[in-house]
């Protein structure tokens, strides 16, 4: 039996425990901690990923006897903020494929839970998700991945390899005060969302998971202001966003012109990066719209009420 091979044999089943100590029990410390990039900067020193990323490796964490290579994370430039994706290499059989096998086999006996079959035209990939963390094993198939990557052709190794990831979906907490603060907003602070608007849905970077905060469900979205508190927002769904006003640099309009595709639009923030020192330009997506110019009123007028100024682009959907 795996468990075993990583530890006591009568160790229940990860699914009646609380998965982030799960990880942390095999040395994956740093996913139930709150320490910044910064500060595992400062405690494991920053390397490089082959040419291409900027890493910080971890101690030793296997997940399963076999999976020895370390474990380790971007240098994210919102580097004041805890990680939330941790990556590890898995090559044991300098096989893909093999690799593959044996990591599933392995990590459904550890989880004890069949994971999603998340696989593509191009790659083995599958998936288990436990709440806020989920653990992926994807390994690309050269045969099937015809495509130029300068990267793999550098390094072929890394076709070998089974790149285990696991995510920890978590964002800010909401804290009383900003509870407060969107319950409380006045009329003259709030711009509800048209019905041809839509709120992004999903995050994926650093940053946003700073920036936004889960909240309890908003069925009538709005985009809000808070001059008092020098700060501008939104609140749409489960999520709200909270924003230094001080720091907002303006409004990009992204007006996505039908060509093979067809046509949308999508409103971005433009701001100064909080979490980092290096004073870097970014960027949050605030609003979509379904066609090419749904978004032009609201952006004129987000751009008056945030009292920011505004640009248009476009682009082909080709």
């Amino acid at each position: 039996m795996l468990a075993q091979c990583c530890c006591d044999a009568t160790m229940p089943d990860v699914r009646d425990n609380d998965v982030p100590e799960f990880l942390a029990n095999r040395g994956l410390a740093a996913i139930g901690s709150r320490m910044t990039i910064e500060e595992l900067a400062r405690k494991y020193g920053v390397n490089r990923w082959y040419d291409f990323w900027d890493v910080i490796y971890l101690p030793p964490a296997p997940l399963f006897r076999e999976n020895v290579q370390p474990y380790f994370i971007q240098n994210d430039i919102s580097h004041y903020l805890p990680p939330s994706t941790f990556y590890c290499d898995f090559d044991y059989f300098q096989d893909g494929h093999r690799n593959h096998e044996l990591a599933l086999e392995r990590l459904t006996a550890a989880l004890g839970q069949h994971p999603a079959n998340t696989a593509t035209n191009n790659t083995w990939s599958n998936t288990w998700t436990f709440g806020e963390i989920s653990i992926q094993i994807i390994t690309f198939i050269k045969d099937k991945s015809p495509a130029h990557n300068p990267l793999y052709e550098r390094h072929p190794e890394l076709w070998n390899q089974c790149r285990i990831t696991v995510e920890h979906d978590w964002v800010q907490i909401l804290s009383p005060t900003e509870r407060m603060r969107l319950l409380s907003t006045s009329k003259t602070g709030v711009l509800p969302f048209h019905t041809k608007w839509a709120a992004p849905a999903s995050f994926r970077r650093l940053l946003e998971r700073g920036l936004l905060r889960r909240t309890p469900a908003q069925p009538n979205p709005f985009l809000w202001k808070d001059e008092e508190a020098g700060q501008v927002g939104w609140h749409a769904g489960n999520l709200a966003a909270f924003v230094q006003h001080d720091g907002c640099l303006g409004l990009r309009l992204l007006q996505i012109v039908p060509c093979r595709g067809g046509g949308s639009s999508r409103l971005f923030l433009e701001l100064n990066n909080p979490f980092s020192d290096g004073h870097e330009s970014v960027e949050i997506e605030v609003i979509r719209g379904e066609d090419t110019h749904t978004l032009d009123d609201i952006a004129a007028h987000l751009a008056t009420f945030w009292e920011l100024p505004q640009k248009a682009v476009e682009s082909l959907n080709d």
